[in-house]
């Protein structure tokens, strides 16, 4: 070959290969050749054109396209000069043209196994990926991410925390002590409220251990602390993060009042600790609780002028005890809008009512009358009942008769019944006088304001009997006869 051989002429071959090397882009840029053809294939990027078989071909101005396989400097090499030793312009290092060419131009042998290899790779990773993922990125090795943060669960309804807060809440409502005690941490309780300098609980003696218990149980019990938890429903929490491994935790609860008469909410904050695996209450502080509604108090122009405010009375009837409201009696007058007409026409109904010698009919009708008229009769029955001292069995028949029409009129409901003094179980006659008075002029201290009254409906009429053959209806005159 041309590049082996040796001399002058070996000099002048490489000298007139290196001229031709340096002058071939030269020559492809030449506008004295004529119009520049455009290059196609690979030629442009350094790699020669090669045909099917193998073989090199030249562009289409004759020449191989290459580039050093040092520094990649391109060239435009004669077919002359390509088994020439070259030597590069830029970095003086030497090259020959057709093994350059030959290099990059031979041809792989498509391997029919490397696709299903390539995709079954692909599929296996895929699953190895997926693995990693679910066992959360950890790896027996070494990690390649940084750890995984502790996973957290909430305070809600169904966490223990809350269970523990929940029975601890009613514990103290019903007094239960038991229950208490299991809920309870009392060694956290006393390491929070212990006074300075005390020692700790694993150092007290059990017989003060046993003494804080029942000074808290007592306490929240009997006094004013544990009202909260006897007028307040447990609620529900504050949902608050907590890591899963925690040991204590603090949230806030929110409850309604127990009485539907109270508006708004309550707020308290609780502490809870988690010792042998079982969560109990440390602590808690209230924080909020609604305002109790104002007891409605008579001012001086709903009280009635005349009548005394009720008091309550333990009465003993038989061997009972009941607890009665009752008002002092005393004479009252008509109503200020009552016409006269009106005032005569009450007086002698009730004349007639409370006299035990008046025909039934003309007393029955005294009784329907004063219960057409309604509020305008109310002060004076009061008034008669204030008057009839029950000294007689027929005063206190009379009695009956004027809380009968009272009932009516104002749908008190009262009860009644004249007490004999032969029968000591029923009841003595003047306690039993004394506190239906009392009772009915308590009612009317309560009522009087209202415009109407409820007065009780008719009973229902039933169908009358079926009628039998042979028999006549029996006749009820006035007499009851």
């Amino acid at each position: 070959m041309a590049s082996r051989r040796r001399g002058k002429g070996a000099a002048r071959t490489s000298k007139t290969s290196s001229r031709s090397a340096e002058q071939g882009p030269a020559s492809a840029r030449s506008p004295g050749k004529g119009r520049r053809r455009p290059t196609t294939g690979r030629g442009s990027s350094g790699k020669a054109r090669h045909s099917h078989s193998g073989e090199l071909r030249p562009d289409r101005d004759g020449r191989y396209r290459l580039s050093c396989p040092n520094c990649g400097t391109n060239y435009a090499i004669a077919e002359d000069h390509l088994d020439s030793r070259l030597t590069c312009k830029s970095c003086k290092s030497g090259f020959t043209p057709r093994t350059v060419l030959e290099r990059p131009s031979r041809v792989k042998k498509k391997n029919p196994i490397k696709g299903p290899l390539i995709f079954g790779g692909v599929v296996i990773g895929f699953f190895v990926l997926l693995f990693i993922i679910n066992s959360g990125g950890k790896k027996p090795e070494k990690p390649l991410q940084p750890r995984a943060k502790p996973r957290m669960v909430n305070i809600d309804l169904s966490h223990p925390a809350w269970l523990a807060y929940e029975e601890f809440h009613q514990a103290i409502a019903d007094k239960n002590a038991v229950t208490l005690a299991t809920r309870f941490d009392f060694a956290s309780n006393w390491e929070r409220e212990k006074p300075q300098g005390a020692t700790s609980w694993s150092f007290l003696p059990q017989k003060e251990q046993e003494a804080y218990r029942l000074k808290v149980q007592k306490r929240l019990f009997e006094t004013k602390e544990g009202d909260y938890f006897r007028e307040m429903n447990p609620g529900e929490p504050t949902p608050v993060a907590l890591k899963r491994e925690a040991t204590q935790a603090s949230f806030v609860a929110t409850g309604s009042p127990r009485d539907e008469k109270w508006n708004g909410m309550s707020e308290i904050q609780v502490e809870v600790v988690k010792k042998d695996g079982i969560w109990k209450v440390a602590g808690f502080k209230v924080l909020h609780i609604p305002k109790k509604p104002r007891a409605k108090v008579l001012r001086g122009k709903n009280r009635h002028p005349k009548i005394s405010k009720p008091k309550v009375k333990a009465v003993k009837i038989g061997n009972k005890t009941y607890k009665v409201a009752v008002s002092k009696a005393t004479s009252l007058p008509h109503l200020a809008s009552t016409p006269q007409a009106l005032r005569k026409e009450i007086d002698d109904l009730l004349e007639v009512l409370i006299d035990p010698s008046a025909p039934f009919k003309k007393m029955s009708h005294a009784r329907t009358r004063l219960t057409e008229i309604g509020k305008p009769a109310v002060p004076r029955i009061l008034t008669k009942m204030y008057e009839n001292k029950g000294a007689t069995q027929a005063d206190r028949e009379s009695l009956r008769l004027l809380i009968d029409v009272f009932n009516d009129i104002t749908g008190a409901a009262l009860v009644y019944t004249p007490g004999r003094p032969d029968d000591p179980n029923f009841g003595s006659p003047e306690v039993l006088r004394k506190t239906a008075i009392g009772k009915a002029f308590a009612f009317w201290y309560m009522n009087f304001k209202k415009k109407t009254f409820k007065v009780m409906d008719e009973e229902e009429k039933l169908p009358p009997p079926p009628k039998r053959r042979g028999l006549k209806p029996r006749r009820t005159g006035g007499s009851g006869k």
